[in-house]
């Protein structure tokens, strides 16, 4: 099952541009997690997604830009609602919107959102995408239980952080864990020779010989001998790590 079989059981009771918009900006949030990569994706979008739905099944109708805090606050107080829903899903979304709001800023312990913010985010978007499964009423049970296995199945971490240098762990050709590696570091700029240190599994020349590739194609920028992904860039290893989520 794919993200196109998502967005079409949900929109069997849900608008569909919400439906799309609520499951990509779900796969983005999965991307990030399996690259490393905290605070690209907009979990703040899932949040509104949620609200949309959650008002289209209590008057089936929604803002096209709602008041997340306010609306998450008004739709706990509509009975009418299941209580799966109301309360629970209205929670989780609004822990979600809180997270995304307060921890975008590095603390006094100096320490920037790590990791483990991420695993939360993805963990709540994958029980709030379950839950308006179970409550959609145009798919039937085999068909639901499917999908929300496929949500709640184990995504692999494509980039681990040593601490002194990043891995990317997926079987790639050079050019493709080059793209990876540097969308792990997006929108920062790598030198060299850490780049080097992190892909010392592949011969030098090789590596060389890739980012100029890269550089030729404008998949990447190259400054001082410091590199960063260009936006066609990003899409590039965006796609490849979609294929290696969907393999």
């Amino acid at each position: 099952m794919t993200s196109k079989d998502l967005t079409s059981a949900l929109a069997t009771s849900y608008p569909l541009e919400i439906c799309r918009d609520l499951v990509g900006e779900y796969q983005h949030l999965r991307m990030d997690y399996a690259v490393g990569t905290l605070g690209r994706s907009s979990p703040g979008k899932i949040v509104e997604g949620l609200v949309q739905i959650l008002e289209f099944i209590a008057d089936g109708k929604c803002s096209s830009a709602p008041k997340v805090e306010l609306a998450l606050s008004a739709i706990q107080g509509n009975s009418s609602l299941d209580d799966g829903l109301r309360l629970c899903a209205a929670r989780v979304g609004l822990a979600m919107y809180t997270l995304r709001n307060k921890r975008g800023v590095i603390h006094k312990s100096g320490l920037a959102p790590n990791r483990a913010d991420l695993g939360f985010l993805l963990a709540a978007a994958q029980w709030i995408l379950a839950e308006l499964l179970r409550n959609a009423k145009g798919i039937s049970m085999a068909e639901a239980d499917g999908l929300v296995r496929m949500l709640q199945a184990p995504i692999a971490t494509l980039v681990e952080d040593t601490g002194t240098r990043r891995i990317v762990l997926a079987d790639l050709r050079a050019r493709d864990e080059a793209l990876v590696l540097l969308q792990s570091y997006y929108p920062d700029r790598v030198d060299l020779r850490s780049i080097l240190t992190c892909l010392d599994r592949i011969p030098e020349k090789t590596v060389r010989n890739v980012l100029q590739t890269l550089w030729r194609q404008k998949l990447v920028d190259r400054n001082d001998m410091q590199f960063r992904l260009t936006l066609r860039g990003l899409q590039e290893a965006a796609s490849t790590v979609r294929e290696i989520q969907a393999a």
